[in-house]
């Protein structure tokens, strides 16, 4: 009886750690609330608070972007104005997918602790 009970034992461990680890994103180093802290585009860098000096705060409001990257895998983009939605984050080959129902984009670990978002004609750097 105690091998039968400890068998069981053994086997319910093991299919609460295999429970507790699935469905999470293996890639913790990007889990967290990251924001933009620099915007680029037609060949000039400014950080978010000189975007605001220059363009105003509601051309602010769209560029400062705020993505939530969950243990689980999944996400949540927002602009300074609140809007955005969720989806689902993954890495693979060395960037960090993040895909809705409609698009998806790719941002990329600088090595500096930031992330880079490049889009048609402008890019975003974030930072925790």
């Amino acid at each position: 009886m105690k091998k039968v009970m400890a068998s069981l034992l053994a086997t319910l461990m093991v299919i609460v750690v295999m429970v507790g680890c699935s469905g999470g994103n293996s890639d913790s180093k990007y889990v967290g609330t990251w924001k933009t802290s620099e915007v680029s585009a037609a060949g000039q860098t400014f950080t978010i608070e000189e975007f605001e000096e220059i363009a105003g705060e509601e051309l602010t409001k769209q560029a400062a972007l705020t993505i939530v990257l969950n243990e689980d895998g999944s996400c949540e983009v927002r602009n300074g104005a609140g809007i955005g939605g969720a989806g689902i984050w993954t890495v693979s080959g060395g960037e960090i997918v993040i895909q809705d129902a409609a698009s998806t984009f790719y941002l990329t670990d600088q090595g500096d602790g930031s992330l880079l978002l490049v889009q048609e004609n402008s890019s975003h750097t974030f930072r925790r």
